[in-house]
């Protein structure tokens, strides 16, 4: 309960947080209203049963307001214990209406900052993370915390309204009150000593589980062309149903842990009330049957109450590890400002040259340098093949000139801007700006091909068609058109699941094209197109842009005549070779 009020202290807005205490302050008036529902019984039950109603013999009128008076009937007595009892009603839907929202509000609000927070971080941290940890994140485990925060509400509305009906009960008789309270504080007690390890464990258990599943199913959506060839269903199925049935499990056990008590208080708290009555007739009290009620009713408002005080407790500690996963996430997601130097803000669109002086990078601290004392100047508008065998050092090269990954040692210039040292953040993103990509793997998002090379803010002018066209060709993404359906506007499934691997490729280059963009990296980015498209592919872009700089890796040593210059990689270190063409 603690890390989920630090949720509510460290991540919401001024605007979310008196949501909050607007939601706490309703639960106030919604437990005084219940109150004074409870107490109206007691003059409604005694004109009813034909007695004289007192309100100085009972010491809580004495509290309320001077709304009962010996002028009274029962017909008065009635509207007003009706009347109390619609507008507790009402508040409370009131309350659980508002509270809806308000949950809401916060659950868009944290979705947003994981999602946004976690999408902005730099490329490094991306390549540390479990990304099956982060879908389960955004995907389950912060719709249970918006749930315990919705539990902690309730809670608090509980908790007040089963202390006013204690109040009312205890000035009623403080000594058989106290003696029922504490038989049901005890019960409680007994309850929480026993189930609170193992709401925590089993709530551990289906957080491990869920993440087995989600790793499971994307395993299994992303390598289903192998599942059918494999025929290997059956052991995906199974593991999934094992997962599957022990999540059910656990959740069953949680369902179980947090009702049963209600089940086994009624039998305790029959035993109390005919305890109680015995005990008045005893006492010759038996004839006070306004107040016999009176406590009657409290008894079954405070059952349901307390019960619902453990239910939301229960609720909230079978989910701390959980909790804990979220805030976790919001700290390592938290937007961090880019420091910008006070000197000038900088465009490198129009750069001259790159240069890397003695760049070494580890991908943790005492780790095997990927590349050592690399020595590079390019000068705009050179292409350059990068080479090397797999595992030297190729793609972590490429990742430091697109600034995604921050030297561990040495200098990244820029003309004569130093970006890889206090001003990191800003230079790398301006940096970036200028770049386009084109992966060995090229994603592609469920949609059309057209939407997949074009920005969603895209002005269809007749400049921008012209640019389309020109990309179209140079890509050559034209040639297999024809063959589709629905020509450009064809969707192409999931990842591109409905297009060979050269056609996405294909459709890579036209989309990283069409950014304008002055330089070009293309790690891989032909190899699955056949000699001759590649070759196409290749002389069309150096011919339509004269002026872009790209840099290559590829493994084709054809590919290197369309380089002016050839690095060469081995074992991290970088030397630049001869054009065997």
């Amino acid at each position: 309960m603690v890390i989920l009020l630090k949720i509510l202290s460290e991540f919401l807005t001024p605007y979310l947080k008196r949501s909050l205490l607007i939601s706490f302050l309703l639960t106030v008036f919604c437990s005084l209203f219940d109150l004074l529902a409870v107490t109206s019984i007691i003059p409604f039950i005694s004109f009813l049963n034909g007695e004289s109603f007192e309100s100085s013999s009972f010491s809580l009128f004495n509290l309320l307001p001077k709304i009962y008076s010996g002028e009274q009937n029962l017909y008065t007595t009635g509207i007003i214990f009706a009347s109390s009892i619609i507008f507790a009603s009402l508040l409370k839907v009131l309350f659980f209406k508002y509270n809806s929202y308000t949950t809401a509000k916060i659950g868009n609000h944290l979705s947003n900052l994981v999602f946004s927070g976690y999408i902005a971080r730099d490329y490094e941290f991306h390549v540390q993370q479990n990304p099956n940890k982060f879908l389960l994140i955004i995907t389950n485990q912060l719709d249970l915390t918006i749930k315990c925060i919705g539990l902690l509400l309730q809670l608090f509305l509980a908790a007040v309204s089963a202390s006013l009906i204690i109040f009312f009960l205890i000035s009623f008789n403080a000594k058989l009150s106290l003696l029922a309270i504490l038989i049901l504080s005890f019960f409680y007690w007994f309850v929480v000593i026993n189930v609170r390890n193992k709401l925590s464990d089993q709530g551990e258990s289906i957080r491990t589980l869920r993440q087995g599943q989600i790793k499971l199913t994307r395993e299994a959506t992303g390598g289903i062309r192998d599942i059918i060839i494999n025929q290997s269903y059956k052991s995906y199925t199974d593991y999934f149903n094992n997962l599957d049935f022990g999540i059910r499990k656990r959740i069953a056990n949680l369902e179980f842990i947090g009702n049963y008590p209600k089940s086994a208080l009624e039998g305790i708290v029959i035993s109390v009330i005919v305890t109680t009555l015995l005990i008045f007739n005893k006492a010759g009290i038996a004839a006070n049957f306004a107040f016999i009620g009176a406590a009657a009713y409290a008894g079954q408002k405070l059952l349901p109450t307390l019960q619902m005080i453990y239910y939301s407790w229960t609720g909230i500690k079978s989910n701390e590890a959980r909790i804990a996963d979220v805030r976790n996430c919001l700290i390592s997601c938290k937007k961090r400002d880019t420091e910008i130097p006070s000197s000038k803000k900088i465009n490198f669109r129009n750069f001259n040259e790159i240069k890397l002086s003695n760049i070494s990078y580890s991908y943790s601290k005492g780790s095997k340098r990927i590349l050592n004392n690399c020595n590079i100047s390019i000068k705009r508008g050179e292409k350059v093949g990068i080479i090397g065998k797999t595992g030297s050092g190729k793609s972590t090269l490429m990742d430091i000139l697109m600034g995604l990954l921050n030297p561990t040692g040495g200098d990244f210039f820029i003309d004569d801007n130093l970006i890889n040292q206090k001003y990191w953040d800003y230079y790398s993103s301006q940096w970036r700006k200028c770049i386009s990509h084109v992966p060995q793997e090229v994603f592609l998002k469920n949609e059309t091909i057209l939407s997949n090379i074009i920005d969603k803010n895209f002005n269809k002018t007749s400049t921008n068609k012209k640019k389309l066209e020109k990309v179209l060709d140079v890509a050559n993404v034209n040639q297999f058109l024809p063959s589709l359906d629905k020509d450009i506007n064809t969707f192409v499934g999931d990842r591109g699941i409905r297009l060979s691997g050269g056609q996405k490729q294909r459709i890579g280059i036209a989309k990283a094209l069409i950014r304008n963009k002055p330089i070009l990296f293309l790690d891989e980015g032909t190899s699955s197109l056949d000699e001759k498209t590649e070759k196409e592919i290749l002389q069309k872009i150096r011919e339509a842009f004269p002026l872009l700089t790209i840099f290559m890796i590829t493994h084709k040593k054809s590919n290197l005549k369309y380089c002016d210059r050839v690095l060469s990689l081995s074992k991290g270190i970088v030397r630049e070779i001869k054009n065997p063409y």
